[in-house]
């Protein structure tokens, strides 16, 4: 507990590299909008999900605008999140479970940022915690769950992807003929609370469906969405995607070696287990085929960042579950052969490093000294999420864009200002640290309107880094170009690693 808590901290510290100029940067100015006693409810979903901004406004309230305060709060719901995996984890696995828990790279990605996935980390491992409570502290139990459920719902949605899992708990509960108080205490609760809830926003907004009706007109058409996409792309997203998906960004590894775990707890082998893997299953299926959408089949965007809830039950499930795999050589041959499987087909069409990632966990699953297995596999872990802080610093370059756009931003003016990507103008008040900052930075998605009434004379800031995440806005940047290269004259040109820094004059 202690080792993996400080390796959180340390991460925190030395893991970070900036802001990914998106949903991130609403939360951040929603949570500043809250603690300063500003309207916040609209009807954008997001601002209804104030479990997301809620934390990290306090932090921002508390020790100034900006992303690195906001990311305590983070940093808090990993930790303890960690706690709960440590302390309901049978002592003889503990080690493992914090081991898996604390070195998946996405999730580790995602420590310094201010997401609600972040958030739901906790909010999702409390249900299976509390359900294990259900038999001894039954109310107690139904009122954790019932709040986890609720408050991870006013964080994100992503939370009802758990929502079959107290109904498959209670048809085990009846078959075993246990006593069933917890689940009428967890139904009284869930009944008060939605009561409460759908109350409020009758009061505040004359419809109790609001909340509803927003997340369905949150909809909207992307590269990443599937309900505006033909039957073909849809029956891909429900079938095959999910596995490259998982693939690609090293899921693979923790849902194979969960395998054991998993199957053994749904056959009831052992209680803790149980629990654990109806969850890690229930949030699987979920993710696969459940519909976003009331009106029509919207499957949730593969985005990495929403299977990160996974990460802490996988954990456990790897833990308990290792019990078997150590002690099987059929169960060994068949996570190696999982492993080498995805491992062929990373090498084949993704990048031959995470090919290799999962050739030497399936190597070292035959490793008999239990202490040596461990240590490789715990170095083998942590080779990763340390080259991740190398790449993701040399891709961005954050500490010099921001520098530059700083300087750059600060001496724009009305007459002259500051040309950019639009992702960075969208998250200007965040570089800046200014709420409702004044500065004359504008969108390039503004050429069309800028060449009304066009400037003396401009600068024009490239931020490289959109070629990897932001590939579109290429065109949008060579359109941009047409109009200046003919209205305008080069002045000054400054170019740094990431960074281009062009001055224009009118003709």
């Amino acid at each position: 507990m202690v080792a993996g808590s400080c390796f959180l901290i340390v991460y925190w510290v030395f893991g970070y590299d900036g802001i990914t100029f998106s949903d991130e940067v609403s939360y951040l100015q929603l949570g500043h909008k809250l603690w300063n006693q500003q309207p916040v409810l609209t009807d954008y979903h997001f601002t209804s999900r104030w479990g997301a901004f809620l934390f990290s406004g306090f932090f921002t309230h508390i020790f100034g605008f900006s992303d690195r305060a906001a990311s305590i709060a983070t940093l808090i719901f990993y930790l303890l999140t960690l706690y709960v995996v440590w302390s309901i984890t049978p002592e003889a696995y503990k080690k493992l479970a914090v081991l898996f828990f604390v070195t998946h790279v996405y999730l580790l990605h995602f420590l310094s940022k201010v997401y609600p996935d972040g958030f739901l980390l906790l909010w999702t491992i409390l249900i299976p915690a509390a359900a294990i409570w259900r038999s001894r502290k039954p109310v107690l139990a139904a009122l954790v769950m019932a709040l986890a459920f609720f408050i991870g719902f006013c964080t994100k949605e992503t939370i009802v992807l758990l929502a079959p899992f107290p109904l498959l708990l209670l048809v085990a509960d009846i078959r075993s003929k246990k006593r069933l108080l917890f689940y009428y205490s967890f139904a009284a609760f869930v009944l008060l609370i939605a009561v409460m809830y759908l109350g409020y926003y009758q009061w505040k907004c004359g419809d109790w469906a609001f909340r509803f009706k927003t997340i369905e007109n949150g909809h909207y058409s992307s590269l990443y969405s599937f309900y505006d996409k033909s039957q073909s792309e849809i029956l891909k997203r429900i079938s095959y995607l999910p596995i490259i998906r998982m693939i690609e960004r090293t899921y693979w590894l923790w849902v194979t070696l969960a395998i054991p775990g998993i199957f053994y707890g749904i056959m009831g082998r052992y209680k803790i287990l149980h629990e654990f893997a109806l969850t890690s299953l229930t949030v699987i299926i979920g993710f696969w085929w459940t519909t976003t959408s009331f009106q029509f089949y919207s499957p949730l965007p593969l985005n990495p960042r929403h299977l990160i809830i996974l990460i802490a039950p996988l954990s456990v499930c790897i833990a308990i579950g290792s019990y078997y795999w150590q002690s099987s050589r059929n169960w060994r041959a068949i996570l190696a052969i999982t492993l080498f499987l995805g491992g062929i087909y990373a090498i084949a069409y993704i990048d031959w490093k995470v090919g290799a990632f999962y050739g030497v966990f399936a190597a070292l699953l035959f490793l008999k000294n239990k202490r040596l297995q461990f240590a490789t596999m715990a170095v083998a872990l942590l080779i990763p999420a340390m080259f991740s802080i190398y790449y993701q610093h040399r891709l961005k370059n954050y500490p010099q864009f921001l520098e530059v756009f700083k300087s750059e931003a600060r001496k724009a003016t009305k007459q002259a200002p500051l040309l950019t990507h639009d992702f960075v103008y969208f998250s200007r008040e965040i570089l800046l640290e200014e709420p409702d900052t004044p500065a004359q930075v504008l969108s390039l998605l503004e050429i069309d309107s800028l060449q009304a009434n066009p400037p003396g004379s401009f600068t024009l800031f490239i931020y490289k880094y959109y070629q990897h995440a932001y590939p579109l806005e290429q065109e949008v940047l060579d359109h941009a170009k047409k109009w200046i290269d003919s209205h305008y004259v080069l002045i000054q040109e400054e170019q740094y690693p990431q960074i281009s820094v062009k001055r224009f004059r009118i003709r």
